[in-house]
């Protein structure tokens, strides 16, 4: 199989899995409202690390590191969903601001990063968004070197979509006006907020149903009234 069709295929998937808009990309949009493009480029890093984590582990079927995940995709869905409730108060707490933005540094820029990788890593899905992504490239019995160029392929698609992303806010951010961009806000942090909550619940509801079914049966007539 040629490796340069693959790797173009591999890069508009990465590009069109990262595209919806979710609580990462809510979060990279005001992290470049507030704190400047390269802060922006640097929450989009974030994922985009992310994603290439999960297409490797999705690539070259590290079996252990997929049972962990899946194993424990209550907890870490309860773990992130608790964390997207947090910073979506934060959100609300702390509005964007259109004057320049601060200096940053290493430390901060390094936060962000961390914000978006870990919240991306949370949802286990993505790995199965990618082991999707593999079957359609009909790549899965593939050898060692056709695997990177799918995984490099995907990490480069996702990372031009986050480019891209930051780089058109900060364009339009000078023609935002403040009312605009405290109703974004607020709008996001509401959002943010929901998408936390879904998951907390959901992953609860899970967890319930599979090791506490007697627990959740009562649970269900209470809800029944």
């Amino acid at each position: 199989m040629l490796l340069l069709p693959l790797f173009l295929k591999a890069l508009l998937l990465g590009f069109s899995v990262a595209i919806p808009v979710g609580p990462v990309g809510l979060l990279c949009i005001r992290t470049t409202l507030m704190q400047g493009v390269l802060a922006g480029i640097v929450a989009g890093l974030g994922a985009a690390v992310a994603d290439l984590c999960y297409a490797a582990v999705a690539g070259f079927g590290f079996a252990a590191i997929s049972e962990f995940l899946v194993g424990y995709k209550t907890v870490i869905g309860i773990v992130g969903g608790l964390f997207l409730v947090f910073l979506g108060f934060s959100f609300l707490r702390r509005p964007p601001q259109l004057s320049p933005a601060l200096p940053e540094t290493a430390h901060s820029y390094w936060g962000t990063f961390l914000s978006t990788f870990g919240l991306t890593v949370a949802n286990p899905i993505t790995m199965l968004t990618f082991f999707g992504v593999f079957s359609v490239l009909r790549v899965v019995s593939g050898g060692t070197l056709t695997r990177v160029c799918v995984v490099v392929g995907i990490f480069c698609g996702a990372l031009i979509w986050w480019l891209l992303l930051a780089l058109l806010i900060w364009l339009v951010k000078g023609k935002l006006s403040v009312r605009i961009v405290l109703w974004a806000n607020a709008i996001a942090g509401v959002l943010v907020v929901g998408f936390g909550a879904y998951v907390v619940a959901r992953s609860g509801i899970v967890y319930l149903s599979h090791h506490k079914p007697l627990l959740f049966s009562k649970f269900l007539v209470y809800l029944q009234g």
